[in-house]
């Protein structure tokens, strides 16, 4: 296969560039002489926009940076745990909460949910977590935030109930690093 079949590319080739712009290539033409044909009758960087970066203004090299879209890097989890004790239920004791959480929750006659009572209840529940940081108490704060339209919470309380989502610690201790004098 030495120089005859070169030869014989050759010729191929010079078919394929001889061909005026707007012809289509043969059946029997592969692919490769078809796209070499679309460059000779078009241009390189037209048919290699069209190729490989269909839709944008111009052609890239496939290994400059950035050629290769990357994955993105994952969305930041939400934290939704409270920071500090809520001023509302400062003087409440835990079952002063609970009772007011109760009466908050229930429907009307109508079946309808105050929205007020709601966000009141959600924040009590909210303090009971806070006080006791504990996973049975989350479980009362995602059945509240199941009865709101808030999907964003409810979600990310029933993760800490069922123990995917963990609190970072109050009481864990700062970390020092690059806050030497």
């Amino acid at each position: 296969m030495g120089r005859g079949a070169r030869v014989r590319d050759r010729d191929e080739l010079a078919e394929v560039a001889g061909r005026k712009k707007g012809a289509t290539a043969d059946a029997g033409a592969s692919m490769h002489d078809h796209l070499l044909s679309l460059q000779r009758d078009y241009g390189n960087t037209a048919v290699t926009t069209m190729v490989q970066r269909k839709g944008h203004p111009r052609a890239a090299s496939t290994d400059a940076p950035g050629a290769k879209k990357s994955k993105p890097a994952p969305a930041k989890e939400e934290d939704y745990f409270p920071k500090e004790h809520s001023q509302r239920f400062g003087s409440w004791s835990d079952d002063e909460i609970e009772g007011h959480i109760n009466d908050w929750t229930k429907p009307d006659d109508k079946g309808h949910y105050s929205p007020n009572g709601l966000d009141a209840a959600a924040e009590g529940a909210e303090e009971l977590w806070f006080r006791h940081q504990n996973r049975a108490y989350a479980m009362g704060v995602w059945r509240v935030y199941k009865l709101t339209s808030d999907s964003k919470r409810t979600a990310f309380w029933l993760g800490v109930f069922q123990g995917t989502i963990k609190p970072h610690s109050a009481d864990a201790a700062e970390s020092q690093a690059g806050k030497e004098f």
